[in-house]
C-alpha cells in the first residue's frame, strides 16, 4: 500500500469525507480506482465504521449529548439494513476519542462496542488523542479513512496511520 495521507484525497472526486455529525454510506465499484470514505478533525467526536470491500458506512458523532449519539447510530443501523447485501463479510470499527486515561466519551464508546457487537460485525476499537486546546496538529492527526481496494479488503487509516495492513 502507498504511503496514506488524508491530505492527498481531500480534493479527489473518487473521496467523501463525513462531516462533523453525520452519516455517510458509499458503495464502492468492484472494479476500477480506488475510493475512499474518512472523517478529519475529530478532536472530541467518536467514529463508527461498518466496512465491507463492496462498501462502507460511516458516522462521525459529534459529543452532543445522548440523544444526538442515539440518533446518529441509528442513522448508521438504517443505512446497515438498507444496504444489508453490501455487508455480508463485513468488519466494524469503533474509534474514540482518548482524554489523559480513559476515553472522553466512554458511554457513547461502550454503547457503540455493544450495538456493533450485537449485530455479530467483528469490532477492532481504537482511539486517539484529544489535542489540548491551542495546540498545533499534525497533518493527519485526528483522522479516520477508508481505503477501497478492488479485490482485497478496505485498507483502514487512523491519523495517516495504517491499522490493517
Amino acid at each position: 500500500m502507498e504511503s496514506f495521507g488524508i491530505n492527498k484525497i481531500r480534493d479527489r472526486p473518487d473521496a467523501v469525507f463525513v462531516p462533523m455529525n453525520e452519516v455517510r454510506f458509499v458503495s464502492f465499484p468492484p472494479t476500477g480506482t480506488m475510493r475512499f470514505l474518512a472523517a478529519e478533525n475529530l478532536n472530541g467526536n467518536t467514529c463508527i465504521a461498518i466496512v465491507a470491500d463492496s462498501a462502507a458506512i460511516l458516522a462521525n458523532i459529534s459529543p452532543l449529548g445522548d440523544a444526538n449519539s442515539h440518533e446518529r447510530v441509528q442513522e448508521m443501523l438504517n443505512l446497515y439494513y438498507e444496504n444489508f447485501h453490501e455487508f455480508v463479510c463485513a468488519v466494524s470499527y469503533v474509534v474514540g476519542a482518548w482524554y489523559g486515561s480513559d476515553y472522553a466519551l466512554p458511554d457513547v464508546v461502550e454503547a457503540a462496542e455493544n450495538i456493533v457487537a450485537s449485530r455479530k460485525i467483528p469490532l477492532q476499537c481504537l482511539r486517539y488523542d484529544v489535542v489540548e486546546d491551542g495546540v498545533t496538529t499534525l497533518r493527519g492527526e485526528t483522522s479516520f479513512a477508508i481505503a477501497a481496494r478492488p479485490g482485497k479488503d478496505a485498507a483502514i487509516f487512523l491519523n495517516d496511520h495504517s491499522v490493517n495492513d
